[in-house]
């Protein structure tokens, strides 16, 4: 699309595996290349988007790139290197948050609820939770401390979590999907040198 670009256009490219400068590197010096990576809530104006710049692209450029995405949800700047990182925590995080309500739901029908009252309960504290996290000032830890009160229910609750590793497990839940990136940019990258 190089010579049908007009100058002073900016290029968005939500292609996996190819870089903003491989892109840029395509295009005439007056078309700044911008790699963008929402993840899915992005159909409800609720995504997170990761934007890298083409080196050489220009700020008004990017900057009419982040205030288009910006409509959908935040937006978060990062070199090239670090955008499938970026995607890999907030791309593929409605896959994580999903698998964690899975996994409590199965909790409670182990507890004995219908699957119904089990959904009901396990999806509407999730929904509830991200209502008292969307207030000024709240943030995910406080909210936590305020929960799990010190000898309270909630607190043996989250000890076993952390006993469990739970963080660890989560570091590498992430690092294994970067892993995969890199495995599939290897393979597109190789593919496209063939």
């Amino acid at each position: 699309i190089a010579d049908d670009v007009r100058p002073g256009s900016a290029v968005v490219t939500l292609a996996i595996g190819v870089t903003a400068s491989a892109i840029q590197s395509a295009l005439p010096p007056d078309v700044d290349a911008v790699r963008a990576m929402p993840n899915l809530a992005v159909e409800m104006r609720r995504a997170v988007t990761g934007l890298s710049p083409g080196p050489g692209a220009r700020e008004e450029g990017i900057r009419r790139v982040r205030e288009l995405f910006g409509l959908l949800g935040a937006v978060v700047e990062v070199p090239d290197e670090r955008l499938d990182v970026l995607s890999m925590v907030s791309g593929a995080g409605p896959a994580y948050v999903c698998f964690l309500i899975e996994e409590f739901t199965a909790a409670a029908r182990c507890l004995g609820f219908e699957d119904e009252t089990a959904r009901t309960l396990v999806d509407e504290t999730f929904h509830g939770t991200m209502a008292l996290l969307d207030a000024p000032g709240r943030t995910a830890s406080s909210l936590l401390s305020e929960i799990a009160s010190e000898g309270s229910a909630t607190e043996r609750a989250i000890a076993a979590l952390e006993q469990a590793a739970v963080s660890e497990h989560a570091e590498h839940a992430v690092r294994a999907a970067i892993g995969r990136a890199e495995e599939l940019r290897g393979a597109l990258t190789g593919a496209r040198e063939s």
